[in-house]
């Protein structure tokens, strides 16, 4: 959770974050998601965020030809 963090630095930091996860040898799915007004609903942002984070750890597999469920 970032609170008071502009959308662009957010999606720089994130963009930063995996290329770091590159050069490291790091694998971690991520999912991020912004809200613009102060009005936080919690449970939602986390939905979101978690399937954003299963699409990235989805498409993952599918770039390496992965089989999850073997």
């Amino acid at each position: 959770m970032c609170p008071r963090i502009e959308e662009g630095i957010l999606k720089e930091k994130v963009e930063l974050m995996k290329k770091d996860m590159i050069k490291n040898s790091v694998v971690m799915a991520v999912g991020a998601v912004w809200q613009k007004d102060g009005k936080i609903n919690l449970d939602k942002l986390l939905t979101e965020s978690e399937k954003l984070m299963y699409e990235d750890k989805a498409a993952y597999y599918k770039k390496f030809g992965i089989d999850r469920r073997k």
